[in-house]
């Protein structure tokens, strides 16, 4: 019971997004970028202005983002489409922010690099035995904009409850004694997982 509880906790403390985390080496993000542009009708999935972000966490990165935001969630102009991760090592935006997106597209080599810092459940479980105190979540147009999170602290693809997650090259994954980045996509919720191949 007290399992299942925690698991609840668990759930709850995550970010809904109908979104796809589509998972790459980093070699292919190029073409698969270059695919989603030559094949996907964007008119088709999107009744407002599609937008193709592409993030390398510098500072007009950020100010380019939150302009995005504003766009989707204040105005509702526009429809946060493709979010493109063009950096394994920086901050990635707070989750709320990445939920908004239909398509996050990343790498192994993110997975890889924020493996150490943990899972988001152990975090929790870490940060509840520490104290006992309850967070509430926000929704608002702040918790959306926020793009700083502690270096120390899960990676906020993990905090992000994900339609699906679709690993390209899955065979490589496993195959490559990277147990990191396998550990890492387990980590990860989502209600379907795929792994493609050619191989």
């Amino acid at each position: 019971l007290i399992e299942q509880q925690n698991q609840q906790k668990f759930m709850s403390a995550l970010t809904p997004s109908s979104g796809t985390l589509l998972v790459v080496p980093s070699v292919l993000m190029g073409h698969w970028q270059d695919q989603i542009r030559r094949h996907v009708d964007l008119a088709y999935c999107c009744s407002k202005i599609p937008i193709i972000f592409e993030y390398d966490g510098t500072e007009r990165s950020h100010v380019a983002l939150e302009k995005v935001v504003f766009q989707c969630q204040v105005e509702g102009t526009h429809s946060a489409f493709l979010f493109v991760d063009k950096t394994h090592t920086k901050l990635l935006p707070s989750p709320e922010c990445l939920a908004m997106f239909t398509i996050v597209l990343t790498t192994t080599q993110r997975f890889s690099n924020e493996w150490k810092n943990g899972s988001f459940e152990g975090e929790m479980n870490e940060s509840s035995s520490s104290s006992k105190s309850t967070q509430t979540k926000y929704r608002d147009y702040e918790t959306y904009s926020s793009i700083d999170a502690s270096e120390q602290s899960a990676c906020s693809l993990l905090k992000v409850y994900w339609l699906r997650m679709v690993v390209d090259e899955g065979h490589s994954m496993g195959r490559s004694g990277n147990s990191s980045s396998i550990c890492f996509a387990s980590w990860i919720c989502a209600q379907r997982r795929w792994a493609m191949t050619g191989t």
